[in-house]
C-alpha cells in the first residue's frame, strides 16, 4: 500500500486486541498522561482501527501503526510490522480483558 511507504504521519505502538474483521485489526495503545494541577500521571487507553493489508496478526500481538488517508469510516492507521507476542504484564492484562469480553 502507498499510503504505509510515506514518511509523513505519527506512528503508534500498541497491542492487537480484535482480528475478527477482514483486512482490520482492532489495537489498543496505551499512553500516560500528566494532570496539570496534582501533577499526577495516568493511563490513558485508545483503541485504534488499523488496515493490515491481507496480513494475518494474532491477538497479543505487538505491533506497529501508521497513520494514513482515511480508509473507512474508522480506518486511519495502516499496520507496519509486527514486533511479535506483546511482552510483559500489559499484554497480559490486555488478553485477559479481550477474553472477558468474547465470554460475557
Amino acid at each position: 500500500m502507498a499510503a504505509a511507504a510515506s514518511t509523513k504521519g505519527q506512528t503508534k505502538q500498541g497491542i492487537v486486541v480484535s482480528n475478527k474483521m477482514t483486512n482490520t485489526v482492532v489495537v489498543v495503545v496505551n499512553r500516560y498522561k500528566l494532570d496539570p494541577k496534582y501533577r499526577k500521571r495516568y493511563l490513558v487507553t485508545k483503541k485504534y482501527y488499523a488496515d493490515t493489508a491481507g496480513k494475518n496478526y494474532e491477538v497479543g500481538e505487538e505491533v506497529i501503526l501508521k497513520e494514513s488517508r482515511p480508509l473507512s469510516k474508522l480506518k486511519r492507521w495502516v499496520v507496519l510490522e509486527s514486533l511479535g507476542k506483546g511482552r510483559g504484564k500489559q499484554a497480559d492484562f490486555i488478553e485477559s480483558e479481550a477474553v472477558e469480553e468474547v465470554l460475557a
